[in-house]
Formats: C-alpha cells, structure tokens, sequence
C-alpha cells in the first residue's frame, strides 16, 4: 500500500514540474480517484499471494521470507524493486528538468529589470501599475508569480523525493536479503541481517513523521494545533 501511494504521489509531481500549464487539467477529480480505487484494489490483491503456497509448518517460526512460497515471494520482490526503479528514475528526470526551469527563470530576471529600467528612464509611470506602451509591470508581475509556481513546486518535489528515498533506503535491504537467500547465494544463520532489515521496515515509518514536520509548515502548524486542541 505504501509503495503503491509513493508510486501516486511520483506521478503527481512528475506532472506538475513537467506540465506545469496543463497540471488541473491531467490531474482530474476523476482520474484520482480511479487511480486512489486502483491502488487500494492492488494492495489486498498481491497481498492476498502469500497464501499460494505457504511453507510454513508448525516446527517452524513464522518469518516472512521462510513462510510464504517462493513463488509469492518473487511477485512481491519484483513488485517492489519495480516501483523503486520508477520512482528513481522519475525523480532523476525532475531534477533535470527543474534544473534546466530554474536556468531559464534566472536567465529571464536580468532582461526583465533591465527592460523595466529603460521603461522607467522613459518617463513611464509605475504608480498605478499600468504601463500603456509596453505592458512590462504586468509582464514582471506574470514572471514573478511564475517564479513563486515554480519553487513551490520544486520545494514539494524535493519534500516527496526526500520522503522516497527514505523509503527506498529503509526497504532495499530486505527485499535484497529475501532474493538472496531465495537464490541460495547467502544465508543468514546469525539473523542479524534479518533484524536489521526489519528495523530499517519500521524506522520508515517513523521517519515519515519528522520528514513532514522539517519540509512543511502546514503540517507543523495542524500539528501544533491538534495538541492545543486536545489540551
């Protein structure tokens, strides 16, 4: 379920850095909640494989990666590693993008103030905010609250890339410990690798809290609201 959100959520910010004018009109009511109705319908649905199969007997601890089949195993490896790859590559590709936006919106400052400049030494009044020759506060007005769009944008794609790399960080060893003892190539006797994996499982959720409180101050502030209401 968390992957599958993630996977959503990379997909709304890939659109809104990469198609920032056509964002309310891709993004529909209708399409997110289709897509909300897909992701809850997928989670229950893999999940329900871990009982294809199951190995797990009454002698045995009941571990995840021992119990379930090898066959569910390798869907839900696959499953994730997949998402994981998307969800990198996704976020690799907007950084390059606001990166070559964010050139373009420095690039475009100085010609602004410079033709702002020439207009005011022509005696062009800037009090009323209209300029009837050349229209350039309304042109600074249009490129300032574009500049604003685009770093509030980009202060949300970095929040959610934050959030998914901790993800990926938190859940790659697990997944790499469950294809390797899969593929017989390692096997955890001790079981320390197993138990730091399960730590890093948990860890993540506990960080999402913190991510959330650092990168948003709309959260802080609901936050610090609800205990205020409570006390």
């Amino acid at each position: 379920m968390s992957v599958g959100t993630l996977t959503l959520l990379t997909a709304d910010r890939y659109i809104a850095v990469t198609r920032p004018l056509n964002y309310y009109s891709i993004v529909t009511e209708r399409r997110v909640k289709i897509a909300i109705t897909a992701t809850w319908l997928m989670a229950p649905a893999l999940g329900s494989t871990v009982l294809i199969k199951n190995r797990w007997t009454a002698n045995t601890a009941c571990i995840y990666e021992h119990a379930v089949g090898k066959g569910a195993l390798l869907v839900d490896t696959l499953n994730i590693s997949l998402c994981m790859l998307v969800m990198t590559a996704t976020y690799a590709y907007m950084m390059y993008v606001s990166r070559r936006h964010r050139r373009r919106v420095e690039q475009q400052r100085p010609a602004a103030s410079a033709t702002a400049g020439t207009v005011t030494e022509a005696g062009v009044s800037h009090s009323t905010g209209e300029d009837s020759i050349s229209g350039q506060p309304s042109a600074q007005k249009a490129s300032k609250s574009a500049r604003r769009e685009l770093l509030q944008q980009l202060k949300l794609m970095k929040t959610f890339g934050i959030i998914v790399g901790t993800f990926i960080v938190c859940w790659l060893p697990f997944y790499v410990l469950i294809f390797l003892e899969n593929t017989g190539v390692y096997r955890d006797v001790s079981g320390a690798l197993r138990s730091v994996s399960y730590t890093l499982l948990f860890f993540n959720s506990f960080m999402n809290f913190f991510i959330y409180s650092w990168r948003s101050g709309e959260f802080r502030a609901a936050f610090i609201a609800v205990f205020r209401c409570s006390g």
